[in-house]
Order: C-alpha cells, then sequence, then structure tokens
C-alpha cells in the first residue's frame, strides 16, 4: 500500500507507471490508400454489426419503458446507423473509383486524341518502315 491516506481509506493500490513502448511502423506496409479504404470498410461493417444489436436492444427498452429520452436515443442512434450505412457507401464508391482510375492509367484501353511531335519527314519515315513491316 501507499502511504497516501485516501488509497488506505478506500482500500486501493495506487497505479503502476508503465513505460509507453514506442513500436517503429513500417512505411510501404499499410500506406497505400487501397488498404487503408478496405480498413475503413471492414470497421465501418463491425460498426454496423455492433449498432444493429444496440438498435434492437434499445428498441426493446423503449417500448417496455415508454420514456421519452429512450426514444430520443432510439432516433439517434438510427440518425447514426444511416450515417454509418452512407459512409459504407461512400467507402466502396471512392475505392471503385480509385481502382479503375488506377486501371485506367496503366492499362488504357483506346486512344482518342494522340499527338505526334516530329517532322513530316520522320512520320512518313515511320510510315514506310511499318508499311514494309506488314508487307
Amino acid at each position: 500500500m501507499s502511504n497516501d491516506p485516501i488509497y488506505e481509506k478506500l482500500n486501493l493500490r495506487p497505479i503502476s507507471n508503465k513505460s509507453i513502448e514506442i513500436v517503429s511502423v513500417d512505411k510501404q506496409k499499410g500506406e497505400q490508400l487501397s488498404d487503408d479504404l478496405d480498413e475503413a470498410r471492414t470497421n465501418t461493417r463491425h460498426l454496423i454489426n455492433v449498432g444493429e444489436e444496440a438498435l434492437k436492444e434499445l428498441q426493446d427498452l423503449s417500448t417496455q419503458s415508454q420514456d421519452p429520452k429512450a426514444y430520443r436515443e432510439l432516433t439517434v442512434l438510427i440518425k447514426v446507423m444511416l450515417d454509418a450505412n452512407k459512409s459504407l457507401v461512400e467507402t466502396a464508391k471512392t475505392r471503385k473509383e480509385i481502382v479503375i482510375d488506377n486501371d485506367k492509367v496503366q492499362n488504357p484501353q483506346s486512344v482518342t486524341n494522340n499527338l505526334y511531335v516530329g517532322t513530316t519527314t520522320d512520320a512518313v519515315d515511320l510510315l514506310r518502315q511499318k508499311r514494309e513491316k506488314n508487307d
């Protein structure tokens, strides 16, 4: 026990001072946006599942107690659940946009506008070489 009279009267032990260990973070791992979006999506789904259980319990409590405060909390929880579902959809939309944009950058399907920088003689020579290869 400590010599502190409050601890002795309440029969408590003082909290030991634990040192905090600093962990180095690998910047290559987990820094990609798609990993972050996957983690955010997983966390949002977990929170939605927990919220569904809490919603059922709060709905039962509100019905049984008929307390206006319980109904107010129920409506707040419903609003939070709607926001969480919107967040899940926005995360999926963001992930889709990022993945599609990255695929388009890496693998273009078609080229609609192209620009040749060179002289006319160079262009004619390139066309002749291409025609000779095809023949």
